[in-house]
C-alpha cells in the first residue's frame, strides 16, 4: 500500500506586525500553499490607548521577540520604521512598505537599516514607488491582499442606513482637511455622514456633525461599508488603500484620490470632490453606475485577491 507523505514545509516564516489586516492575510493565504507561516503582532493605539503603556508594551513585545525570532527562517516585517525587530535576526528579511512609515519619513536611520539588512524591500501601493526605490532600487510593488470574503459580501444586497460613510482615519496622511470640507459640504445639504472615531482629527469631524461609530473589527468595518450609500476615502494619497479596496470589492460607489490606480472609480484627483460625492449618490442604480462597480470590483479581484497575492509572494521567497 502506498502510504501518503504530507508536505513538510522546509522554512518558517513569521510575519511581524498586521497593517490593516495584511499580514493576516498573508499568512492564511501562505498556509494554503502549504508555507509554515505565524503572525505576531505589535502592539499600537487601538489595543493599548495610554502612550506610557503602549511604549512598555512595545518594549516587552520586542523582549519576548528576542526569545523566539530565531527559530524562524524568514522574518517579513510589517511597516519599516519597526526596524528594532531585525536587530539580532539571523535569517532572511523582508522588509514591507505600507504607506505613512515612507511618507512621513520619521526615523530615517529605522528606515534606512531596514533597506540595508532587507533581501527583499517591497512597498505596497504605487504613490510610494518613488520613496521605495530611493532607499533600495531594487524595491518591489506587492498589492494589498483582500480576502475572498469581501468578494463574496459583494454579493449580498444590504439595506442602507447612510448617506455617505468616510472609510478611513481623520488625520493629514489621509487628507482629513479635504475630508472635513466634503464632509461639512454633505451636511449643509442634509445629508447623514459616518466615519470612524479614529486620527488626530476626529474631533473636529464631530464638531461639524458626522456621526463617529468606534472602532470596530473586520467583519463589522465591512458591514458598515455595505450599510453606505456612497463611500468616502482618503484624499490625499493617488493610490488606494485596504478599507477603499475593500469598498469596490463591495461594489460601493467610491469617492477617493485614486489617480494611479486606473479604476472606474469617483476619482477626486484635480476635481471637486464634494461635487463628485453628490454625483455618486444621484447616480445611485443607474445602469451605468452599476456597470462601474461590476467592472471596478473584477479588475479588484483580478489584482488584488489575496490567492493571487500570496502565490507572488511565495515566487519572491524563493528568490531569497
Amino acid at each position: 500500500m502506498n502510504r501518503i507523505i504530507p508536505y513538510l514545509p522546509s522554512r518558517r516564516i513569521v510575519h511581524v506586525n498586521d497593517i490593516a489586516g495584511v499580514g493576516a492575510s498573508l499568512v492564511r493565504g501562505l498556509r494554503e500553499f502549504g508555507e509554515d507561516a505565524t503572525l505576531r503582532s505589535i502592539p499600537d493605539k487601538r489595543t493599548v490607548k495610554n502612550e506610557g503603556a503602549l511604549a512598555l508594551a512595545r518594549l516587552a513585545n520586542i523582549a519576548r521577540w528576542r526569545l523566539v525570532a530565531n527559530r524562524y527562517d524568514i522574518l517579513h516585517l510589517h511597516y519599516v520604521t519597526h526596524s528594532q525587530y531585525l536587530r539580532g535576526f539571523k535569517g532572511n528579511v523582508v522588509a514591507h512598505a505600507h504607506g505613512s512609515d515612507l511618507l512621513g519619513r520619521r526615523r530615517t536611520r529605522a528606515l534606512k537599516y531596514a533597506a540595508y539588512r532587507a533581501d527583499i524591500f517591497l512597498y505596497s501601493t504605487k504613490n510610494l514607488r518613488s520613496l521605495a526605490t530611493q532607499l533600495r532600487s531594487d524595491a518591489i510593488y506587492l498589492p494589498n491582499p483582500i480576502d475572498e470574503k469581501v468578494f463574496q459580501m459583494g454579493l449580498l444586497d444590504r439595506d442602507t442606513e447612510y448617506d455617505f460613510f468616510v472609510n478611513c482615519r481623520w488625520d493629514g496622511t489621509k487628507g482629513s482637511s479635504e475630508l472635513l470640507k466634503i464632509a461639512t459640504d454633505l451636511l449643509g445639504k442634509g445629508f447623514t455622514v459616518f466615519g470612524l472615531d479614529w486620527g488626530i482629527d476626529a474631533p473636529l469631524a464631530r464638531s461639524v456633525g458626522v456621526h463617529l461609530l468606534p472602532l470596530m473589527n473586520k467583519s463589522n468595518f465591512l458591514l458598515a461599508l455595505q450599510r453606505a450609500k456612497v463611500v468616502i476615502g482618503q484624499q490625499k494619497l493617488g493610490a488606494l488603500g485596504i478599507s477603499d479596496l475593500e469598498t469596490i470589492a463591495l461594489k460601493k460607489p467610491l469617492v477617493a484620490n485614486g489617480e494611479l490606480e486606473n479604476l472606474p472609480i469617483y476619482d477626486t484627483y484635480g476635481r471637486n470632490s464634494a461635487d463628485l460625492a453628490l454625483e455618486a449618490i444621484e447616480e445611485l442604480q443607474t445602469s451605468a453606475q452599476k456597470t462601474r462597480l461590476e467592472q471596478a470590483s473584477r479588475e479588484v479581484k483580478r489584482i488584488h485577491e489575496v490567492s493571487r497575492v500570496s502565490r507572488e509572494l511565495v515566487d519572491l521567497y524563493e528568490q531569497i
